[in-house]
């Protein structure tokens, strides 16, 4: 909820300034000592009633398509630039399996995905321009594995055909008491032609090989996968 507010009229509309009582924002800096964030927002205010006054300055003649009366502006930080990767979870996630897949079930109830258990199987993740563009270019591919504190394997991911990047191994298995998707990175050069193969391994510190992929993105121009720090969890349970 917020606190006062004041309107501020731009040509014929009015935009609402909507900032939190100065109380809440005495007591926000002393616990997080954060000094700045009154700045903040109101940089991200104002740009709300920059876009907000260009949307209704458009009049009854313009289209959805018309794009040209307000851009982004420049990002504040060097190369900040909004991504032009997709990521792909669920059915559609389905379709960047190459055919044949075999050793592997596709898992429809719950958390769909692809599902194995048997030591060598292999399956290959067709990276397209949905994901990738249409040129050459640095990228970090991400792979959504479950892991899980029992039944899990090992399993290896390496690029095959269109794109190079490092070959990592993953176990599977931690300690958590939680069956949860994780992050795991690739980074390296991609092509519109990209084939990404992820490998069970005969390895396994749990006596079992248990491996369920579920989802991919591809974010391309990114040159260092820490970025994406060491496995963001997505929150889905397997």
């Amino acid at each position: 909820m917020c606190g006062a507010t004041s309107a501020i009229t731009i040509g014929t509309r009015a935009v609402v300034n909507c900032r939190l009582p100065r109380s809440h924002r005495e007591a926000a800096k002393k616990q997080w000592q954060c000094p700045s964030q009154d700045n903040i927002a109101d940089l991200i205010i104002g740009y709300l009633q920059l876009a907000l006054a260009a949307a209704l300055n458009r009049g009854s003649t313009s289209t959805h398509n018309d794009e040209s009366s307000f851009h982004l502006q420049h990002p504040m930080s060097t190369n900040n630039t909004v991504s032009k990767g997709a990521c792909l979870g669920g059915a559609a996630f389905k379709q960047v399996a190459e055919e044949p897949v075999t050793a592997w079930t596709w898992e429809n109830g719950g958390k769909k995905g692809f599902t194995s258990t048997q030591p060598g199987a292999g399956i290959n993740l067709a990276i397209g321009t949905s994901l990738t563009g249409d040129t050459e270019q640095a990228a970090v591919i991400g792979i959504g594995l479950v892991r899980s504190h029992h039944s899990m394997g090992q399993a290896q991911a390496s690029c095959i055909t269109g794109c190079t990047c490092n070959t990592v191994t993953w176990d599977l298995h931690h300690r958590q008491p939680v069956t949860q998707t994780y992050w795991h990175y690739l980074q390296g050069t991609i092509t519109p032609k990209c084939i990404v193969r992820l490998t069970i391994l005969n390895t396994t510190s749990t006596g079992q090989h248990k491996v369920k992929v579920d989802s991919i993105f591809v974010a391309p121009g990114v040159t260092n996968a820490k970025l994406f720090g060491t496995q963001g969890h997505l929150g889905a349970v397997a």
